[in-house]
């Protein structure tokens, strides 16, 4: 997504998806992700309807519940991972009225993809019977 600190302007998707193919036949899995076209933050706020939408970002202020103690076994959910330099004020406060629930992924300040990776295992990790 197109964020106000995003430094990338647009996206190969072609490439994504052949990185995906790649990785679900490595780990040997079934489900492909659905990579979506370049979106703008406010898009993306607005066509989350399905589950509950969790935002990660760095609050010096204020220690938000880790994401393990808020996710809902088995429940669907869209985790808003900041670019580099993390969201903007106006997104979080856009997200946050949208009912976003800011979370914490942890002690460590993690770089953009693995703080998305760490969202993924954690959900996974949950979900594992």
């Amino acid at each position: 997504m197109q964020c106000d600190h995003s430094e990338r302007m647009h996206i190969n998707c072609d490439r994504l998806r052949k990185i995906s193919i790649a990785a679900i036949k490595q780990s040997q899995q079934v489900w492909l992700p659905e990579i979506q076209p370049f979106t703008n933050f406010s898009e993306v706020i607005k066509n989350v309807s399905d589950g509950e939408g969790f935002i990660a970002f760095l609050d010096e202020e204020k220690n938000h519940a880790h994401l393990k103690h808020v996710y809902k076994t088995g429940s669907n959910a869209t985790v808003l991972i900041g670019p580099e330099g993390d969201f903007s004020k106006t997104e979080i406060a856009e997200s946050l009225s949208a009912g976003f629930i800011p979370i914490s992924l942890g002690e460590n300040r993690l770089r953009t993809e693995t703080a998305a990776l760490a969202a993924c295992f954690t959900i996974n990790l949950i979900n594992q019977k």
